[in-house]
């Protein structure tokens, strides 16, 4: 049951748009780190091959070591219930994310253990991305045995380092603007008073 595809955007699974692109800007950012996380969504919803709509990703900043970040920890999962309470009430875990720098998009050993603690239920996936050749993979549980349902290349649009985004940076520009209004007014105060 594998398929191959020109970018995950067109895999099995139903993505929100701005979810694959953070999503693959965290991972090309950093293309030499290792990077995991949860991906979220709603185990109602599914797409037309009975894989469940992605929502979020959150980043398991916590709980593992350079070079283990498959093996998620108790701290780990702190963090994500915390993320999760905060700003995705209503929705599961359906799935994570490993990148791989340097070695392919197959499963390693601690996947296959890190998706049968943590991720075992059926219809939860796994999106494995090796961010130095521009390839991913995702993987889903198929008669009990985790299989890859796609593979194939990140789309060029995914894996250019995208311009910064500063979500505070209108607010920025406000009190920029209200610093040089305030001392404008003063100045023309003390010319008119005094």
């Amino acid at each position: 049951m594998q398929a191959s595809s020109s970018a995950l955007a067109d895999s099995p699974a139903d993505w929100e748009p701005e979810v694959l692109q953070a999503l693959y800007q965290l991972v090309f950012a950093s293309p030499d780190r290792e990077l995991a996380g949860v991906l979220v969504g709603s185990t109602h919803e599914h797409s037309d091959r009975g894989l469940p709509v992605i929502r979020a990703a959150i980043p398991a900043t916590q709980g593992f070591a350079p070079g283990d970040a498959s093996m998620f920890a108790y701290v780990t999962w702190a963090h994500v219930h915390d993320a999760m309470a905060r700003y995705y009430p209503g929705l599961d875990t359906i799935g994570w994310y490993v990148s791989r720098p340097g070695q392919g998009t197959g499963v390693m050993p601690e996947d296959i253990a890190n998706q049968r603690r943590w991720f075992d239920r059926s219809g939860q996936i796994l999106l494995v991305v090796d961010s130095l050749s521009h390839r991913a993979a995702l993987y889903g549980y198929y008669a009990g045995e985790l299989v890859e349902l796609t593979e194939g290349p990140v789309a060029r649009r995914f894996t250019r380092p995208g311009r910064p985004r500063y979500p505070f940076a209108g607010i920025g520009l406000l009190a920029v603007s209200g610093v040089a209004f305030g001392a404008f007014s003063f100045l023309v105060a003390q010319a008119l008073g005094g």
